[in-house]
């Protein structure tokens, strides 16, 4: 959340819009809009919006503590049409990422969604059918279509057949109840500074931080690939992206140490030999053997960090220079004689691919 001081011309505009759609919505909108009538959960409030054209596309009521890991917790979505194009599974890992950003319910082996399977949906009087998903952590999806709008229904620790909904004639109150969380979130403040820079952290020796953070990512980017592979949507856990963060910024300070670079050449180092190990973890075949990989691993680092003259070395500097043009990041400027070269290079992914490809077919210890 970004705070700005109230004569703000930000600000003012910000609050010139609200009003206006704020407006717009009290006022009515072209089709129904669906609540939760039982079980009585609060807080109440609308979450989200959408409009097309200037009309009203769909509106979000939630219901319960958004924060909760256990729930009950409740999101009602009233789209104004009757087809929708995205899956139903979408829904729950969309709940699963959030609630992994607040709490840590993430653990290995527990990441299926099964379904859609038929169920239904209980709507004023009438059970309506629906297409239903469920996910870990008493997580689901149902979906139907009720006088010409499709509802999406999103629960945590709340069963489908205990939900009723019925429509919302007054949108007053959920508006209420935003703006006394926003106020309450405003009244906290936006906390202590969140730089990677004033992070306490321990020193790291060596290389190792550098070791860690290509392990996870790589780790990261082959069960990404499995996963896509299976149909299903990635999904990365909050102990995931907290690991990430943390070795991440120390690898920075380890590469300005050791390689006496400024922060930001550093960061650069590092991004550069990520993205390097991170494309080869996807697209290389021969990165799936362990001996091969490590190998790599080892020469990328040496390479990021001393500018050592490590047998892939020709296939690092056609990586770099690919990955320079293709993403518009200039390579790292501390890397003896290698800024002029690279950017004198006109070489492609599947050129620098190539060149791994040829150091991976060499015996070990040959120049690639």
């Amino acid at each position: 959340m970004e705070y700005a001081e109230p004569d703000d011309p930000q600000l003012a505009l910000h609050d010139q819009l609200e009003r206006a759609w704020r407006a717009d919505l009290l006022a009515g909108r072209p089709f129904p809009v669906f609540g939760l009538a039982e079980p009585r959960l609060t807080p109440a409030m609308l979450t989200e919006f959408g409009t097309s054209d200037g009309l009203w596309e769909r509106v979000t009521l939630s219901f319960g503590d958004y924060l909760s890991v256990s729930g009950p917790y409740l999101e009602v979505t009233t789209v104004n049409s009757a087809e929708l194009s995205s899956p139903l599974e979408d829904a729950v890992e969309a709940e699963l990422d959030r609630v992994g950003e607040s709490a840590e319910v993430d653990e290995p082996g527990s990441t299926a969604v099964t379904g859609p399977e038929p169920g239904e949906l209980w709507v004023a009087d009438i059970r309506e059918p629906a297409h239903l998903v469920q996910g870990p952590h008493h997580t689901w999806a149902a979906r139907a279509t009720v006088a010409g709008v499709t509802l999406c229904v999103t629960g945590r620790g709340i069963t489908l057949d205990d939900v009723h909904l019925v429509t919302v004639d007054d949108l007053a109150p959920y508006l209420e109840a935003r703006d006394a969380e926003w106020a309450r979130v405003r009244e906290a403040g936006p906390g202590p500074s969140s730089s990677p820079e004033d992070w306490d952290l321990p020193p790291v020796e060596g290389l190792a931080a550098h070791e860690s953070l290509l392990r996870l990512l790589i780790a990261d980017s082959v069960d990404r690939q499995a996963t896509i592979r299976s149909g299903r949507r990635p999904r990365a856990s909050s102990r995931q992206g907290e690991d990430h963060a943390r070795l991440w910024e120390q690898a920075t300070r380890a590469q300005m140490r050791l390689a006496s670079q400024p922060r930001r050449a550093a960061d650069r180092s590092v991004t550069a030999m990520v993205n390097q190990a991170t494309t080869l973890a996807e697209l290389a075949a021969w990165f799936t053997g362990e001996e091969l990989r490590a190998r790599a691993v080892t020469e990328m680092i040496r390479f990021t960090v001393f500018d050592s003259d490590v047998p892939s070395r020709t296939a690092q500097l056609a990586w770099l220079a690919a990955w320079s043009a293709r993403s518009g990041q200039p390579p790292p400027d501390d890397v003896a004689g290698l800024r002029d070269w690279v950017t004198t290079l006109a070489v492609t992914q599947d050129d620098a691919l190539a060149a791994w490809q040829r150091w991976a077919d060499a015996p070990a210890g040959a120049s690639g």
